[in-house]
């Protein structure tokens, strides 16, 4: 019989394939896929990565080509968790660039200030790799494993966000047009990232305790669900009604006294 804590993480699970697919039907039925190509190919990624914890096994044979490549905990493992979180950082990351190719390339001005938001966020995130490198030289592979998810991940992640911010601030400093799903991945994504960015570092601080891990990941998996739903509520608005234009308006004759 599966206990209640394993209840309560299937039926989250499932809730954000749900809401991964929603958001996925409501995009292809108003065709919003075509806003954002990356933002599709970051959903499909979640929903096949959260599948694979569903089918995938969990404790492969010794002799198998899946132990040899993600241990004994199989997709349930660290090592997998690792290089499917590694594999989304680069799709926020592509989305965050398709966003602001899409939001700026007819806006000469703005367009240049992007430019170099972009290069300062690709030097943070390059000089805070630079200095992680180093500090895994000499560790072992489950160490390693513990420093990347502690430590590497929430540089990447700290980069995507300050990308991410500094897209809607230039926006909101140009007063730019954005269409309206633009707006709800910008002002869905940033506030999520920084949770999941405090909740790395504070795994990191505190150790990979069980009851610890559990209560950062409840609170990291309520804030993802809350995102989803969001952008769920977005997928399938309808489409606001064309903006019908005006004529100038009636000039009053001079009455003849």
């Amino acid at each position: 019989m599966l206990a209640k804590g394993d209840i309560l993480q299937i039926a989250v699970a499932c809730m954000v394939q749900v809401l991964t697919v929603t958001v996925l039907v409501g995009l292809f039925l108003w065709k919003r896929y075509r806003v954002c190509y990356s933002f599709v190919g970051y959903l499909l990624a979640v929903l096949v990565g959260d599948l694979l914890l569903f089918v995938g096994p969990n404790s492969p044979q010794e002799g198998d080509w899946l132990y040899g490549i993600l241990g004994e905990g199989g997709f349930y493992s660290r090592r997998f968790w690792l290089a499917k979180e590694l594999i989304l950082n680069f799709l926020k990351f592509a989305v965050a660039l398709e966003l602001a190719y899409r939001t700026f390339r007819a806006f000469p001005g703005a367009r240049s200030t992007a430019r170099g938001v972009l290069f300062v966020a690709f030097a943070a995130i390059l000089v805070s790799v630079a200095a992680f490198m180093p500090q895994v030289a000499e560790v072992n592979d489950a160490d390693l494993i513990n420093r990347m998810a502690g430590q590497l991940q929430p540089r990447v992640l700290s980069g995507t966000v300050w990308l991410l911010t500094g897209i809607a601030s230039l926006v909101l400093w140009y007063r730019l047009p954005v269409d309206r799903f633009h707006k709800a991945i910008l002002t869905g994504f940033v506030p999520f990232l920084l949770i999941f960015t405090i909740a790395l570092n504070a795994i990191d601080s505190h150790g990979w305790s069980d009851p610890f891990r559990r209560a950062v990941n409840y609170v990291h998996t309520l804030a993802y669900v809350l995102l989803l739903a969001y952008w769920a509520w977005e997928a399938w608005a309808p489409p606001a009604p064309p903006a019908v234009a005006r004529g100038p308006a009636p000039v009053l004759e001079r009455q003849a006294v």
